[in-house]
């Protein structure tokens, strides 16, 4: 996403959907405060002294999928309407 864009703010979520054929879709509801910190799937791309703009970006590698657990929709979905009351 690219940074100008997809400004990081409490109430801006990205809204992710993996489709893997023969499988069922999997979808994430993703905060955008968590690219505040960086990790191995939620990554800060400057690119200085390139042509690209900055972004924020997701390494989708197998080995990061559990990192994407808890934002699965439901429970993105869930936690909302807990902290609304």
């Amino acid at each position: 996403m690219r940074k100008d864009k997809f400004v990081l703010r409490e109430n801006l979520y990205l809204a992710l959907g993996m489709l893997i054929e023969g499988e069922p879709p999997e979808l994430f509801l993703i905060p955008s405060t968590v690219w505040k910190e960086e990790s191995d799937v939620f990554v800060d791309r400057d690119y200085e002294g390139l042509k690209s703009r900055p972004e924020w970006g997701l390494n989708l590698l197998q080995k990061n999928m559990p990192l994407l657990e808890p934002y699965r929709f439901e429970k993105t979905i869930e936690a909302l309407v807990q902290e609304m009351g």
